[in-house]
């Protein structure tokens, strides 16, 4: 017998409640009815309208929009067509929905304008991604609908810490650009681009920020921080200090019954943390002309434990046995990265920009692990090195622009294992090291043009060389090692 199952298309509509005008860039996810977890999303076109594959049989659709009211919706199979009448929420003025010009169509993707909007009223970087077309967030990682995840930039600068968004102030996010189809200047595997444009420091003088914060949940937890900026003419310094301390607590009860066994499982878990982070910058513009810059961060976790104790209880044909685990955790993390930045402009519409990166970061891990009256104890330390670099010249070509340039990575990546004395429980783990090191660097150029309101064309080409080698115990393994090169051209039109 053969059987087969298929699903039909979700299809619907979004409209404003009281004006019944379609609403563009909406956000419509698929959501799992018992556990809502993500399953697949899109959004909404000019005339309002979406269209997603329903590949479950019981699925929630979730409809949101900045500053409206967000809608669900059971999936019913005898529906063909949703619609759905966002309605603001108070205090929010319809124009700022329908008729202000927030999102603008690109070649590449959209561009979102934040400052002055209801989205320059978030609270930080990460808040204002969480609201815009095609991005989703769960749990502090970003993705982009369709595409995964996405690149992210500050002010051209690659970001490489998600942390960094909960620094920036949405007030001073100017605009936001989403990249669906990046072209020639990023690597190929890349799907999807986002940039963060903030706005210019306005007036001079000195300013000071801190915060401070405490949260209870069975455990206390708290943070400060610290931020400052002076701005003298065309001369911007500033730093920040952030310190945060986490303690939770959880307790795990279960009780199981297999026909004549009954399983009791009892698991208290700990977790304390404690973290520094600190930066420093400068920044320099000469009017309009040359802007140059640079900044220092330090991340430091020199306190991080995770403990489990698990108690098992059996009890089979009226007889019992127990066992009882624990494992412990400690471990130290410490990071150092440097990014400078130069911008220079030959003209208004023809210019240069630099990049450069430095990180290092260093991990050291405990575990002590015991069953019943045997133990394990092992050790791990971590080295990560990255150098790389992005430099490209953007200028005007018959009516539309050229871009071309060249980025790098080197990386080295180190990691070691071993086995502690003191260890007696019976095992199979041996101690090991590896090194792995990584070249990547590239060459692209692209050209955009815009043919009256309605078309966009963009088309380039990208040389790409990557060079992989991969040590196990200081032999160099072959089957993991690898070389690779290549051109990838790129075209669309919007």
């Amino acid at each position: 017998m053969l059987s087969l199952c298929t699903f039909a298309q979700i299809k619907g509509i979004v409209r404003e409640k009281d004006s019944n005008l379609p609403m563009e860039f909406v956000n419509v996810t698929l959501l799992s009815a018992s556990d809502s977890a993500f399953i697949t999303g899109t959004t909404t076109d000019s005339l309002g309208m979406f269209i997603i594959p329903n590949t479950i049989t019981n699925g929630i659709i979730k409809v949101s929009y900045i500053d409206c009211k967000t809608q669900f919706r059971q999936i019913m199979p005898k529906d063909t067509l949703y619609n759905f009448f966002l309605q603001p929420n108070e205090n929010i003025l319809k124009e700022v929905i329908v008729k202000r010009k927030t999102y603008l169509h690109t070649a590449k993707g959209i561009i979102a304008n934040i400052a002055s909007g209801p989205l320059s009223k978030l609270g930080n970087g990460l808040d204002v991604l969480s609201h815009l077309p095609f991005i989703i967030n769960k749990n502090g990682n970003i993705s982009v609908l369709g595409k995964g995840k996405p690149l992210i930039f500050i002010n051209n600068r690659l970001v490489r810490n998600l942390s960094e968004l909960n620094q920036i102030n949405s007030s001073d996010i100017k605009r936001v650009e989403i990249i669906t189809n990046p072209g020639a200047e990023y690597d190929a595997t890349i799907s999807a681009v986002i940039k963060i444009i903030t706005s210019k420091p306005i007036g001079e003088g000195f300013g000071c920020l801190a915060n401070a914060g405490l949260s209870m949940e069975r455990n206390l937890s708290h943070y400060s921080g610290l931020n400052i900026k002076y701005r003298k003419k065309e001369f911007d310094l500033f730093a920040d200090l952030q310190y945060n301390r986490t303690s939770s607590k959880a307790k795990q009860l279960s009780n199981r019954s297999f026909l004549t066994q009954q399983v009791n499982e009892n698991i208290d878990m700990q977790t304390n943390a404690l973290s520094w982070n600190g930066s420093v910058g400068l920044n320099y513009e000469h009017r309009d002309k040359l802007a140059i810059g640079a900044i220092y961060k330090y991340t430091s976790l020199p306190h991080e434990t995770f403990t489990t104790n698990d108690y098992v209880e059996v009890k089979y044909m009226g007889h019992l046995k127990d066992f009882i685990s624990n494992d412990k955790r400690n471990s130290v993390t410490y990071s150092h990265y440097i990014n400078s930045y130069l911008s220079y402009y030959f003209t208004k519409d023809a210019y240069l920009k630099v990049d450069f990166d430095y990180m290092n970061s260093s991990n050291e891990s405990n575990q002590d692990y015991s069953f019943n009256s045997e133990e394990i104890h092992s050790k791990n330390h971590s080295n990560n090195m990255l150098y790389a670099y992005r430099a490209k010249v953007i200028s005007p070509l018959f009516g539309g622009t050229l871009t071309s340039g060249t980025d790098g990575a080197f990386t080295t990546n180190k990691n070691r294992y071993s086995i502690l004395d003191g260890t007696t429980l019976q095992n199979s783990l041996l101690p090991a090291s590896n090194v792995a090191k990584q070249q990547l660097y590239s060459f692209f150029s692209e050209y955009e043009k815009s043919f009256g309101t309605h078309w966009d064309i963009s088309m380039g080409i990208r040389f790409e060389y990557m060079n992989f080698n991969y040590y196990n115990n200081s032999n160099n393994s072959k089957k993991d090692s690898q070389k690779d090169k290549g051109f990838y051209p790129s075209a669309a039109i919007n």
